[in-house]
């Protein structure tokens, strides 16, 4: 059974997952690690002109930031299906953590 018991800085790059609610402590949540995700964009992209297939990383709050190094990262999250738009959400494809391993 895949339990997820806590959340940290130190898990952080092990593997990428995007969680679908808030999780409150002692009550159950839902957790994505694979497949399509839509996620939420920054307020600002970093890169310049952010496309389909970059790859995007982790922000603070919980974003995504299609950043201007593309270079698989333990932030890095997927894949852009969609492209990255500031404060939008787009598609992305969670499947990195078979790259890092």
């Amino acid at each position: 059974m895949n339990v997820v018991t806590s959340y940290d800085i130190g898990t952080i790059g092990v593997r990428p997952v995007v969680f679908l609610n808030v999780i409150t402590p002692g009550n159950w949540g839902f957790v994505q690690e694979l497949g399509v995700a839509t996620v939420l964009g920054t307020a600002v992209i970093q890169k310049a002109a952010p496309a389909k297939g970059d790859f995007v990383d982790s922000a603070t709050g919980g974003l995504v930031n299609d950043l201007t190094a593309q270079s698989v990262a333990p932030t890095s999250l997927g894949i852009a299906m969609d492209q990255p738009q500031a404060a939008l959400k787009f598609k992305i494809l969670l499947n990195l953590a078979e790259i890092q391993d």
